[in-house]
């Protein structure tokens, strides 16, 4: 029980049929939040009632009442409080229906049997937390509707052969910084930025999503939609331009906000274990062992051996709680840097893959929001090659130069499908990458082939002044 209980008087709705459950859940609650104001539907029908009555601050969702059940109930729930954190509480574990709702929309996902108040506040709180920046983003985006709205997207017309633009509006005149007759001298692939075939983005997709150059020099990120028209008897391409580079930056925003919290997270779990259960177990295992000799005197045979079984589960639980405590925040990496990090993440494998680890930071450090992603992106890569990769070395090469750290991982093992697809379908992990190195305004790239191994390779700018957008994922086959 905390020792310091949230006097937020939470709104919070309980869907929960089984009055054993909800007593469980409603004590969590109480252990955690001093007042909070709960309501019980122990049907969908009196959850749709309560729902239209008054907005919740969270939603307890049990996945099976009387009169409806699993993704139907979670899809119904969603769609009569859009705005509220749905938080699944449920006895069965079932990871991809877990995985479904929570792409859905569901804030969290807990097993009735794992779930204790602390992990059940935290979900509320994170969920609370998380649609509020939702909303911001969408009243934000809102705003920006509204906006163009009122005042006409940039629009052009050109031909396609030639690119030459045959006529522009003047909110395109406005936006870009041309004047009319400029935007009549110039082709519409001038305004790209980078190489990229203008042609094929808008063949192959519906609104593609390109750099534009505007007339300052300014790079913004565009979302183009296409069409084809019939002007004076000849077919031309008209295209609009939504202009979504703040829409862009807020997102990366949020999963700043979204990682940081996650860390901030993983910090306290990490203290809590390493200062508090790991301790406990500690002492009472010196305690127990002062007592060895004359257990193994006074006890009979049967009484000696539970005696030496406690020793050894309190060994394997002291062992297994100061591994958890390092995997969510090693204490290497606060004290010593990244380097020791992750050389001390590689010692943990050294006898089942002979690992090569090469660094340029001597003693120096990084800053630190830098060191936890290159050691979490070190952690989830080393994870990745002793689990899945069959690989019988690999090397791990870590470097600064200038003002841009470089992170490179290689293994000798079967390889992957670099497809951006398949990858963002089925590894979550690799997509936490992703998103990490994102939020640093870094670039990600995968070289790989089946049977050839794989390499993984990082820059992450240590300190920079100016911004920018980086570039699409590269994913390439060697």
């Amino acid at each position: 029980m905390s020792l310091i209980k949230d006097r937020h008087p939470y709104k919070i709705l309980i869907v929960e049929d089984n009055p054993a459950d909800y007593r469980t859940i409603q004590y969590a609650l109480l252990e955690e939040i001093r007042k909070p104001q709960l309501n019980h539907a122990n049907t969908f029908k009196e959850c749709k009632r309560l729902l239209g009555e008054q907005e919740y601050d969270a939603i307890l969702l049990d996945l099976s009442l009387p009169d409806k059940s699993g993704a139907e109930l979670v899809q119904l729930t969603l769609d009569i409080a859009p705005s509220t954190p749905v938080i699944i509480l449920t006895g069965y574990e079932d990871m991809s229906f877990a995985v479904r709702s929570l792409k859905t929309g569901v804030t969290d996902y807990l097993l009735k049997d794992g779930f204790n108040p602390a992990l059940l506040y935290k979900a509320i709180i994170y969920g609370i937390q998380r649609n509020k920046y939702l909303r911001q983003i969408k009243e934000s985006e809102k705003r920006y509707a509204d906006l163009f709205h009122f005042s006409p997207l940039p629009m052009w017309i050109y031909q396609e052969e030639s690119s030459q633009i045959l006529d522009v509006n003047q909110s395109a005149c406005m936006h870009y910084g041309y004047s009319r007759e400029e935007f009549l001298k110039i082709s519409f692939s001038d305004l790209f930025v980078g190489k990229y075939d203008y042609h094929c983005l808008l063949q192959n997709e519906a609104k593609p999503i390109c750099k534009h150059r505007k007339k300052t020099g300014e790079i913004i990120l565009v979302e183009l939609d296409f069409s084809q028209v019939i002007l004076e008897d000849q077919q031309v391409n008209m295209i609009l331009a939504k202009d979504i580079t703040r829409e862009r930056h807020l997102q990366e925003e949020l999963i700043n906000i979204t990682l940081q919290v996650e860390d901030e997270e993983r910090s306290r779990i990490s203290s809590s274990l390493h200062d508090g259960l790991q301790q406990t177990l500690l002492s009472a295992f010196m305690r127990l062992e002062t007592i060895e000799k004359e257990a193994e005197k006074n006890l009979s045979e049967l009484y000696s051996q539970r005696y030496k079984e406690v020793m050894k589960i309190l060994k394997e639980g002291i062992r297994e709680t100061r591994n958890m405590a390092h995997q969510m925040m090693p204490t290497a990496l606060s004290e010593l840097g990244i380097s020791a990090a992750i050389a001390e993440v590689i010692q943990r494998y050294i006898d089942e893959i002979d690992f090569d680890y090469q660094d340029n930071l001597e003693s120096g450090r990084l800053p630190e929001n830098i060191e936890l992603v290159l050691f979490r992106i070190s952690q989830e890569l080393i994870t990745n090659i002793v689990k899945h990769s069959e690989a019988t070395c690999a090397s791990v090469i870590l470097k600064t130069d200038q003002d841009v750290v470089y992170l490179k991982v290689t293994d000798n093992g079967k390889g992957m499908d670099t497809d951006k697809s398949a990858i963002m379908k089925t590894s979550f992990g690799l997509k936490s990458i992703m998103s990490r190195v994102k939020s640093l305004k870094g670039n990600f790239n995968i070289v790989s082939d089946k049977g050839q191994g794989t390499t993984v390779s990082v820059q992450i700018p240590i300190a920079s002044t100016v911004e920018h957008l980086e570039p699409p994922l590269q994913l390439k086959n060697q």
